[in-house]
């Protein structure tokens, strides 16, 4: 049989290791959060991408790699990087003179709503009840 291109590309994709998946209660919590712009959050997002195909859920990228990612301008990125760090989004750790290894985080009140999402599951799966809406 004759594997098609296309389904190569989708074979070799699928088998692509992704060690940990973004929650959709992380990326509801990181989308309505009002202090981040839209830039910001996309950023936020491809970074996370990154982070996702490593078993330590973090990504080394330089900020030319992200901006190249997010279609945005270096400063840009520098930028968002910058406050996504001060505001509880991302920590930050430079390995000799590389470039920054990123780490995911949240805010407490983003943590403090994945822990009230995690027991309201637990809570809805013990007594039968359909889940509408986790946060």
């Amino acid at each position: 049989m004759i594997e098609l291109n296309s389904a190569r590309i989708i074979r070799e994709t699928r088998q692509t290791k992704h060690y940990l998946a973004i929650s959709s209660a992380e990326l509801r919590f990181v989308n309505a959060y009002k202090g981040l712009s839209d830039c910001e959050k996309l950023i936020w997002i491809a970074i996370a991408d990154q982070c996702a195909l490593d078993p330590e859920y973090s990504c080394t990228l330089s900020q030319s790699q992200i901006a190249e990612l997010v279609d945005k301008t270096i400063k840009t990125v520098g930028t968002a990087i910058s406050k996504l760090r001060a505001l509880g989004f991302l920590k930050t750790e430079t390995i000799s003179f590389g470039p920054l290894s990123y780490f995911l985080t949240l805010p407490q009140e983003g943590l403090d709503a994945l822990l009230a999402v995690d027991a309201g599951v637990k809570t809805r799966l013990n007594t039968g009840n359909k889940i509408t809406c986790l946060l």
